[in-house]
């Protein structure tokens, strides 16, 4: 569980930066990958991402990788 049993929201990167734990780092990674993003909530074992203007291909696959990757201590080929 990432925020026990509350969940977290953000609503910039600002606020996701104020915020020194675990939801707080993985929300500023996807505000910092892309500028479309506008909201995120963090709760318990999931994450809701808002894009503006939708989602496409690139923007998917990018947020999928960050929230994929995030507890990850060793990379492929380690």
């Amino acid at each position: 569980s990432i925020t026990g049993q509350d969940g977290v929201a953000y609503g910039s990167a600002a606020e996701a930066g104020a915020d020194p734990r675990f939801p707080g780092d993985l929300a500023g990674r996807l505000f910092a990958s892309d500028p479309a993003i506008d909201h995120i909530f963090v709760g318990s074992n999931q994450v809701v991402v808002r894009r503006l203007g939708g989602w496409d291909d690139g923007s998917t696959s990018t947020a999928t990788g960050i929230v994929e990757d995030f507890f990850l201590y060793y990379r492929n080929g380690v």
